[in-house]
């Protein structure tokens, strides 16, 4: 075999993954995901996202409004909520299994990135708040929030607040605005 050298580094400063808070039962298996996969390929950033699936102390209402609706979806008692199976479970996580997680992906070189669904996604918030909700009654699960209620940044800023003291984010905190399907339509910003 000839003399050679070999040139083994990352291409992209970021590399990463996106996946929701896991379901409880299925924490260990993400930690093995982390560990004997993600670090191996030299992953080196987690968008965790979060929506309903860390317990929020300022807003508990969200997740018991998040668990009622997907746990009538799981019975056929209504349709899927969007993401009711990626994150949670369905359910949620209390804020010390979620910083446990975080820790645990840091000890391997992760950045881990929360997502705070806001704008667009919000379905964890429209049906806890339907008054929030652009577009009220036009679809079973409202997409967005009117920007211009005033009632919509409070209770964002609030999770975000919240999120941002469980995750202790190093540079970013993701807020999802992708996907705004309804907006302009309410009475407050309708044109």
């Amino acid at each position: 075999v000839e003399a050679c050298v070999i040139e083994d580094y990352p291409r992209m400063a970021i590399r990463g993954v996106h996946f929701g808070i896991p379901p409880r039962e299925e924490v260990p298996f993400i930690k093995r995901l982390i560990r004997y996969l993600l670090a191996p390929m030299r992953m080196n950033t987690i968008f965790l996202q979060v929506t309903a699936g860390m317990k929020f102390d300022r807003h508990p209402e969200i997740n018991e409004a998040w668990e009622k609706a997907n746990k009538k979806a799981a019975v056929g008692e209504a349709p899927p909520m969007p993401h009711g199976d990626m994150v949670g479970g369905g359910s949620y996580l209390t804020k010390e299994e979620v910083r446990d997680l975080v820790e645990y992906a840091r000890e391997y070189g992760f950045e881990v990135i929360p997502e705070v669904q806001s704008l667009s996604h919000v379905q964890y918030l429209t049906i806890t708040y339907p008054e929030i909700a652009e577009g009220k009654g036009e679809e079973f699960y409202p997409d967005s929030y009117c920007p211009l209620h005033p009632e919509s940044h409070k209770i964002v800023f609030d999770i975000i607040d919240e999120v941002v003291e469980v995750f202790k984010p190093v540079c970013y905190v993701h807020m999802g605005h992708d996907e705004v399907y309804t907006m302009a339509v309410c009475e407050r910003c309708k044109g």
